[in-house]
């Protein structure tokens, strides 16, 4: 079992043809003033003993300068099996899940539902066994509670995410969460995944 931390797994999503969010990533602070990226920024650490990063303070939001951002490297630095920050423009809207999982009885699936910190709370999440088609995806959105404010772009993504499915059947767990969406776009933010 392999896995992917967030900057490998975005880094594989985006060579997959899914949107990223403009990111960088560094080993130490001296790098941070070579980072051209908009703030405000979304800092989060980079360790393979750190799964879910936020329940362990591995994430820190609006970052609005190079002082602050110097602060904030500083305090994720001291945790536990540090390997670097990940840093990321902050963007903005409705947050989804994705994901693909693999199951005893029916072998790879894909989830949609309301994404961000409480999806364990929401429980607005739906399943399809692999493989979909458009319409097993539209109706996907039909089985969630949320109003998806761009209906196609979470469509071509869950074709997309199908796609990946289909060309690697050995995934065992991707999770996107979340994934932004605004009228215009689709963004992802933060990915894991276990091969």
């Amino acid at each position: 079992m392999t896995i992917l931390l967030e900057k490998e797994a975005e880094d594989f999503l985006e060579k997959n043809k899914f949107s990223v969010v403009n990111r960088t990533f560094i080993k130490n602070k001296s790098q941070l003033s070579k980072i051209k990226l908009s703030f405000p920024w979304v800092m989060k650490a980079q360790s393979k003993s750190i799964i879910h990063k936020k329940n362990l303070g591995g994430v820190i939001l609006n970052i609005e300068d190079h002082d602050q951002a110097t602060k904030a490297f500083i305090k994720l630095s001291k945790l536990k099996g540090f390997q670097g920050a990940v840093i990321q423009e902050t963007k903005f809207g409705q947050e989804l899940i994705l994901g693909l999982k693999q199951t005893k009885d029916f072998g790879l699936t894909i989830l949609l539902g309301a994404g961000g910190t409480n999806v364990e709370k929401k429980k607005d999440i739906t399943f399809r066994v692999l493989p979909i088609k458009k319409h097993d995806a539209k109706s996907m959105i039909g089985d969630l509670k949320i109003e998806i404010i761009n209906e196609p772009e979470v469509i071509k993504n869950l074709i997309r995410l199908n796609q990946l499915g289909t060309k690697f059947p050995k995934i065992q767990e991707l999770d996107i969460n979340p994934i932004i969406l605004t009228k215009y776009e689709a963004i992802i933010v933060d990915a894991r995944i276990i091969k």
